[in-house]
């Protein structure tokens, strides 16, 4: 997995509206100008669909195997 700040991808993600898969998180990040290993951080993630940012922090840091686990 990329590394990428925890607080960074949290603050790239704050507006997001969830659920969203991961190619949306992607996009979003992008478009509102995240850090680079934000949006490759992002990138990396299983495909799927995020619920709440809760899921994405966990798949971030490796802690699951994608959403929904």
């Amino acid at each position: 997995m990329a590394t990428a700040d925890p607080v960074h991808v949290s603050e790239a993600l704050s507006a997001f509206p969830y659920p969203g898969t991961r190619e949306q998180l992607v996009r979003f990040a992008d478009r509102t100008g995240a850090d680079e290993s934000v949006v490759t951080a992002l990138t990396l993630l299983p495909a799927g669909r995020y619920a709440n940012s809760a899921e994405v922090m966990r798949a971030v840091a490796g802690d699951d195997t994608g959403p929904g686990h």
